[in-house]
């Protein structure tokens, strides 16, 4: 085999190795079975964002603007599991990761089965708003109000 195929075949492997970083979830479950199996549901406002100290998570607090399912007080907080894989990356190099994280000022349609900390990501129904009349928000309305 000559050099130029050898390299073509060597380039196509390492790209689909590359793309192995990419995450993966399980669907997710339609908007009024999410409404239903979550004990809270509301839109959130972050105030703060930190590092928490084992720097595992950005941790933040909020503010409730509406509260569409449960009480939002039972929720102390709202973490995203905080990455850094592109800062060890080769030059150029960036590898897929994780919705945006949080930062004071966002909105976020919020979903927690339980009291405690909701979860913030790309595996989570817990997601960002990107406007007021956001189409997330406004399915979890009209699945609210079909009940």
């Amino acid at each position: 085999m000559s050099p130029i195929p050898t390299l073509v075949v060597l380039s196509l492997l390492l790209g689909e190795l590359g793309a192995a970083h990419a995450m993966s979830c399980s669907p997710l479950p339609a908007m009024d079975k999410a409404i239903s199996d979550a004990k809270h549901v509301f839109v959130a406002q972050v105030r703060t964002a930190a590092l928490s100290a084992d720097k595992r998570w950005v941790e933040a607090t909020f503010d409730v603007e509406e509260v569409l399912k449960g009480d939002p007080n039972q929720v102390s907080q709202i973490r995203w599991e905080f990455n850094d894989y592109n800062y060890g990356a080769a030059d150029g190099a960036l590898v897929s990761g994780s919705d945006s994280p949080l930062f004071p000022g966002m909105h976020l349609l919020v979903f927690t089965a339980g009291d405690g900390p909701a979860l913030y990501g790309p595996c989570t129904r817990t997601k960002r708003l990107s406007r007021f009349n956001d189409p997330g928000l406004q399915a979890a309305r009209s699945a609210l109000s079909s009940k």
